[in-house]
């Protein structure tokens, strides 16, 4: 918890703020107030704010200024909330487009150990993407199993995708 002063955006059931590990810069979290493990525990008023509290996240990277969220992230890496914090901001800090507009978003969430869930509180990643922040960004969320992101690839038959096909 880093206080309510670095919450940049919030409704009655979700906040959104900065994540301290991010990934590129203006990577938001949409956090819900009350305690839920999984995004199916949210009832339908949550879901409405959760949309919106998206759209809210998206905005407000656009229209973020360069110094405004580099002084958000000075603040996150000096506060040192986990050992890796300050490395991930340093990156978010040097991306060679930091400060821009992005050029899309991924929106995900990570329920349960198995999709990486490190949290036992819902949240929802908002990650702003750059064009050439990597080398082949086709397939999106696919890409949480790198080798079966791209599903327009011939591919030859392999043991694990054997397997996969005998669920």
């Amino acid at each position: 918890d880093l206080g309510m002063h670095d919450v940049q955006y919030s409704n009655a059931t979700f906040v959104a703020r900065l994540d301290i590990h991010p990934v590129s810069p203006g990577h938001m979290l949409l956090i819900p107030k009350r305690h839920v493990e999984r995004q199916s525990e949210l009832v339908a008023n949550e879901l409405l704010d959760l949309e919106e509290a998206r759209r809210a996240a998206e905005c407000y990277v656009e229209r973020m200024g360069p110094e405004v969220l580099r002084r958000r992230y000075e603040r996150i890496r000096d506060a040192a909330r986990s050992e890796n914090s300050p490395w991930f901001v340093t990156q978010a800090l040097a991306h060679t487009r930091f400060g821009e507009k992005p050029d899309g978003f991924n929106f995900f969430v990570n329920q349960g150990e198995a999709a990486g869930q490190t949290v036992t509180h819902l949240h929802c990643h908002v990650v702003p993407r750059y064009r050439g922040d990597v080398h082949d960004p086709f397939g999106g969320a696919r890409s949480v199993i790198p080798e079966l992101a791209n599903y327009t690839r011939q591919r030859r038959k392999t043991p694990r995708v054997e397997s996969m096909l005998e669920l």
